[in-house]
């Protein structure tokens, strides 16, 4: 037995529906509407978590392994900024700057070049080396021409659809991954001063 349900809908598709109501049998339209509407809900429920649980973690770990260029990249960079660092800048930094905002961190203790390094980045302004499979004629080419470069150094960017990933993500969906980079580099660096007892 059929059941009767009221709808409401606005006075321009009332007006557009009323225009065709000879054409068209509107309790099958919402009818056929619904239905689609309760499949999708139904198949929204009957979603697995724990496969969903799976997806996520190997996404993570995907995304984790692509940002490692960015970090690496990051740690390189804090290590060679952290040996152009003084007594002061070390203690400094030792005291009040080990536990700081990465950003904040980034701010105070990267070098010039390294600070222009990073808008580049996240202008996408830079290209990718390999120094595993690059020559090195075509490595000093693109840093006589001033592009600032991130090094793959044998990672894998491409995905499954064929495109690699730097063709529709952008260094600001990494930037977090250098900035960590960055902060792990100077600590190494510190820690190995600190060992030594220099500071």
């Amino acid at each position: 037995m059929a059941k009767r349900l009221n709808i409401s809908v606005s006075d321009s598709l009332f007006d557009d529906l009323n225009s065709f109501k000879d054409k068209l049998n509107v309790s099958k339209v919402c009818q056929k509407a619904i239905r689609q509407a309760i499949d999708i809900e139904q198949l929204k429920q009957e979603t697995n978590v724990d496969d969903i649980d799976k997806l996520v973690e190997r996404i993570k770990k995907e995304k984790n392994e692509y940002g490692a260029i960015y970090k690496n990249e990051g740690f390189r960079d804090g290590i060679k900024d952290a040996h152009s660092m003084d007594f002061g800048l070390m203690a400094y930094y030792d005291c009040y700057y080990r536990d700081s905002d990465v950003e904040e961190l980034f701010e105070y203790l990267s070098s010039s070049e390294t600070s222009k390094k990073y808008e580049a980045l996240l202008d996408n302004d830079f290209e990718f080396i390999d120094t595993t499979k690059d020559s090195e004629e075509k490595i000093d080419k693109i840093h006589s021409s001033g592009k600032y470069t991130v090094d793959l150094r044998g990672s894998d960017r491409s995905t499954s659809i064929g495109l690699s990933l730097e063709e529709f993500l952008s260094f600001s969906d990494f930037k977090d991954m250098y900035l960590n980079g960055f902060r792990d580099g100077i600590e190494h660096i510190v820690g190995l001063v600190r060992e030594r007892g220099a500071l």
